[in-house]
């Protein structure tokens, strides 16, 4: 783990890509970061898009990742196609030693690529920026089941609340990361997709699809008790001010700065929805600095299984409807 020196700025941050994931998340939260990180410059096959970006941000647009001069900076950030990945990490192998890495979720999009994630072992630390569990709302549904107030977790269920291999982190987080011993997949209609996992330990986890922001539901039940409603408390201008579960309530640090961002056109995504995947991703970045940060027990390779159980769990049931129309 990168142990950040007593002067800021405490990391030095390169970034390679520059499409929506970098403008509307990375880079807004290392302007909430900033006591703790820099961003020195930004790298992109597109040169239009990161001169771009790095006009609006006021960093320096760089020609190729050498020219970034990964032996200056602590943490790279990853953000391109899943299929540009593996070259990408080939591209930071001389400075792996001594550099960390930020790669988004799914860290790979194709089984034939899942070999070059052993590059991963080369570089100093890895996070993944599975940002969904991190949402500030989660977060609180983390402490709410951790206080005890249903008793032993048993169920976590997320109907049309949750997509793939996020909804499974998530289900897992709440659950002190035990591994999926068991998964049991149905589907109904041709884009509904209804997975069961069954956690070390016992835990049940249901997880339907399609994803439907703003319209899903959960249901978090224990031995005493569930969890089967978020509350967002939301100002008179419209925008969320804070969350609460019973008598707990969370206003999520950043919010209001990230809000501005939109406001100001700096992010062009101004969704409280957008900006609460900044909120998780600062969380991750987070824990490059705090050791009993959650992202700390999260592996590249805990992502990697999520995404293998699940994309696995939809190759079955393609399979299936194939055979069903053949015969």
């Amino acid at each position: 783990m990168i142990q950040p020196a007593v002067a800021a700025p405490l990391l030095h941050v390169g970034l390679i890509g520059s499409g929506r994931r970098i403008r509307n998340n990375f880079l807004p939260a290392f302007s909430c970061l900033s006591d703790h990180a820099v961003v020195r410059g930004i790298t992109s096959p597109t040169a239009a898009h990161r001169d771009e970006v790095a006009r609006l941000w006021g960093i320096e647009s760089c020609e190729s990742v050498a020219s970034l001069e990964p032996a200056s900076l602590d943490v790279v950030c990853v953000s391109v196609k899943t299929d540009a990945v593996p070259d990408v990490l080939r591209s930071l192998l001389p400075w792996a030693a001594n550099l960390a890495l930020i790669v988004d979720t799914p860290v790979v999009g194709r089984a034939t690529h899942l070999r070059a994630t052993r590059l991963l072992r080369k570089f100093a630390d890895v996070r993944v920026a599975e940002d969904y569990m991190n949402f500030p709302r989660y977060e609180l549904l983390r402490t709410a089941v951790a206080s005890g107030v249903i008793g032993d977790l048993q169920r976590v269920e997320l109907h049309h609340n949750a997509y793939r291999y996020h909804g499974l982190a998530l289900i897992r987080s709440l659950a002190e990361f035990a591994p999926v011993r068991s998964v049991r997949r149905s589907s109904s209609e041709p884009n509904a997709v209804s997975l069961r996992v069954r956690l070390r330990g016992g835990v049940v986890g249901l997880m339907t699809e399609p994803y439907d922001y703003g319209n899903g539901s959960l249901v978090v039940a224990g031995t005493n008790g569930q969890i089967t409603h978020i509350e967002e408390v939301i100002n008179t201008d419209g925008r969320l001010a804070s969350l609460r579960i019973g008598e707990r309530t969370l206003t999520p640090r950043h919010l209001v700065a990230l809000q501005a961002l939109g406001t100001g056109g700096q992010v062009a995504d101004d969704r409280d929805f957008n900006h609460e995947k900044t909120c998780g991703l600062i969380r991750i970045i987070e824990s490059f600095w705090q050791p009993d940060n959650l992202n700390c027990r999260y592996s590249y390779v805990d992502a990697l299984k999520d995404h293998v159980v699940t994309a696995g769990a939809r190759v079955a049931i393609s399979s299936r409807r194939s055979l069903a129309a053949a015969r």
